[in-house]
């Protein structure tokens, strides 16, 4: 049997006897490790709850994974080949544009907040991050991007700022004077409409200042409170003589709890 050598180009002729083998051994190690590393990538965007697609300079969808599918409801099959326009909400157009305008001069984009649309229609916050695309020459040929819905965290803020808000409406409408006192400083960091018609101060003149500066309170009656505070963390039902800003002298009853905010 006689076969051509492909390495050398030499004709080989084949016996059934021999006494000599011609072994060729390729290193392919890099070859495999850059197929295990792809293959890792692949599936950790395929798998990835984000939603990671990559788009050409037209906008065009080239890829499109699993988590794409379950933020915006479209399958793979629904988008490949359609403009990235579906997703952008009518008032939101002019994103594109501008976004591809900055990746093609090498601008890499992170955490750009917006709003995208499902394929129910429903419009949702995200947060996205590009990257260009390049090719083997290192052209800009395209863009690749992933999206992490917000729709929870922005809940999250919506009702942390919406207990602040009641917070607030009753912090300032108590009908009791209400403060807050930063510390261990001991200023004052805020007070109330009541606490301003009981001292005769605006709250302008009271934020920065400790009750001493003020002359509002007894010097050994504020340690006490502070000391009790430190040890207990609240200081309640203690009556306490109290001075307005016209000197007059009152007598309270306060309660102080400690707090941690933020």
């Amino acid at each position: 049997k006689v076969i051509k050598d492909r390495i050398f180009g030499m004709t080989v002729h084949l016996v059934p006897q021999f006494n000599v083998a011609r072994i060729y051994a390729y290193d392919i190690t890099e070859r495999k490790r850059a197929e295990e590393a792809q293959g890792r990538l692949a599936a950790i965007v395929e798998n990835s709850e984000d939603a990671i697609v990559s788009e050409d300079l037209n906008g065009i969808i080239q890829t499109w994974n699993v988590g794409a599918e379950k933020i915006f409801g479209y399958t793979a099959e629904e988008t490949i080949g359609r403009n990235i326009s579906l997703l952008i909400p009518p008032d939101h157009a002019d994103e594109v544009p501008d976004i591809l305008q900055r990746l093609s001069q090498g601008e890499h984009i992170e955490n750009f907040e917006t709003v995208r649309m499902r394929k129910d229609g429903a419009i949702i916050p995200v947060s996205l991050n590009f990257s260009a695309v390049k090719d083997a020459d290192g052209r800009i040929i395209g863009a690749s991007k992933i999206a992490h819905d917000i729709t929870e965290r922005k809940r999250a803020e919506e009702a942390l700022r919406e207990s602040e808000r009641k917070y607030s409406l009753l912090f300032d409408k108590a009908a009791v004077a209400a403060s807050l006192t930063k510390m261990p400083e001991q200023v004052f960091a805020d007070v109330n409409e009541t606490f301003e018609k009981l001292f005769g101060y605006t709250k302008e003149e009271v934020v920065g200042k400790t009750s001493l500066e003020l002359g509002i309170a007894r010097p050994e009656e504020r340690a006490a409170t502070y000391n009790e505070l430190e040890r207990q963390g609240q200081h309640l039902n203690a009556e306490k003589h109290v001075f307005t800003k016209s000197g007059e002298e009152r007598i309270v009853l306060i309660n102080v709890i400690a707090l941690k905010l933020g």
